[in-house]
């Protein structure tokens, strides 16, 4: 908890308020002191992160093959009901077209606020995620192997939370705007991936079984 609380004071004094606009460099060249999106290292930080929880999460699918061609007999025989799948799904949906909402907002001088509705939304997905997973995770090897895909999930669902939570409290002190939006478009990167990654293991868990049925 301390680690923790120290990164996040850390954390809050990066992104320092651009004041200086473009300075002249020689030349007749002009640079701007601060930058967002793709011309932003910390984009390109958050880009490389994902990519790393891809390959994460690829290995993750790969086991979850490996073990449906090894041991088919111990996948169920009868597969519970996709409601509880397609509500996460829903549910996970509606939380990315909030972000994306948020993103638009922001780019228009708005705040960023409705992102508090995208978090109840996204934790209810996880939820329902969980509740429709049809083997305890102590049977056998595909109850294991699927309550690893809810447990990933749910950290990343987490760190999501965590993210825009901290994105929202800089709004409210002022810290994040039009302009000054690294800390915003990080947590919108990881928002969106979290939702892809786990809208991938609803397929692989629910869908995949069906497919080869």
């Amino acid at each position: 908890m301390i680690a923790f609380a120290a990164l996040i004071h850390w954390g809050w004094e990066l992104d320092p308020k651009p004041d200086l606009g473009r300075v002249e460099i020689g030349g007749g060249i002009s640079l701007p002191t601060y930058v967002s999106g793709p011309l932003s290292h910390a984009w390109w930080a958050m880009v490389v992160l994902l990519a790393v929880a891809a390959s994460l999460y690829a290995c993750l699918v790969f086991s979850y093959l490996y073990l449906w061609l090894v041991s088919p007999q111990v996948w169920p025989q009868s597969l519970p009901s996709p409601a509880w799948p397609g509500v996460a799904a829903g549910a996970l949906l509606l939380s990315s077209a909030i972000a994306g909402w948020c993103n638009r907002r922001l780019s228009t001088d708005r705040s960023i606020v409705p992102l508090w509705l995208a978090i109840p939304f996204l934790v209810a997905a996880f939820v329902a995620n969980l509740v429709s997973l049809p083997t305890p995770p102590a049977q056998n090897s595909y109850g294991a192997i699927i309550h690893a895909f809810a447990v990933l999930d749910g950290f990343f669902v987490a760190c999501a939370t965590v993210l825009a939570v901290f994105a929202l409290a800089r709004e409210r002190a002022g810290r994040l705007d039009r302009v000054r939006r690294v800390t915003f478009d990080n947590a919108r990167l990881f928002w969106h991936y979290t939702v892809a990654q786990t809208l991938a293991g609803l397929a692989v868990v629910h869908g995949f079984p069906r497919l080869v049925a």
